[in-house]
């Protein structure tokens, strides 16, 4: 993408070396690009942006698929196989609690989360919109 010819420099690092880099350079009001993905608490800390990928050599949109075994239907009660059907996390969300699981743990983030969002708990467990 020629960004070697604007100056910019590749680094192979660790996600954690990115973050430490991508924290100096905002701190700095530098500018950078990282490699990225979803969801990553950095999007929640930082006002970030995904470039154009138009090669695709970054991949692309990926989905997460629940799966169960064979059975798991039959064996459990319909309403927690109705639970996993309606359960969604918006990415924003998750990112923000990805965040906040670094400020606290994991255990407080979810509590938080559940606490904050009634009406989404109410429909994950009920099906019913208030």
């Amino acid at each position: 993408y020629g960004l070697e010819d604007a100056g910019y420099q590749l680094l192979s690092s660790s996600g954690a070396g990115m973050t430490a880099a991508l924290s100096r350079a905002i701190k700095r009001d530098d500018w950078i690009v990282v490699t990225g993905w979803s969801p990553h608490w950095k999007f929640a800390k930082w006002d970030l942006r995904y470039l154009e990928d138009p090669k695709g050599l970054l991949g692309g949109k990926e989905r997460i698929h629940c799966l169960a075994r064979k059975g798991f239907y039959q064996d459990v009660p319909y309403e927690v196989f109705e639970f996993f059907v309606r359960y969604n996390i918006p990415i924003d969300d998750l990112e923000a609690m990805m965040l906040e699981s670094r400020n606290t743990s994991y255990e407080e983030a979810v509590k938080a989360y559940i606490k904050n969002n009634p009406k989404r708990i109410k429909y994950w467990m009920t099906g019913q919109f208030e």
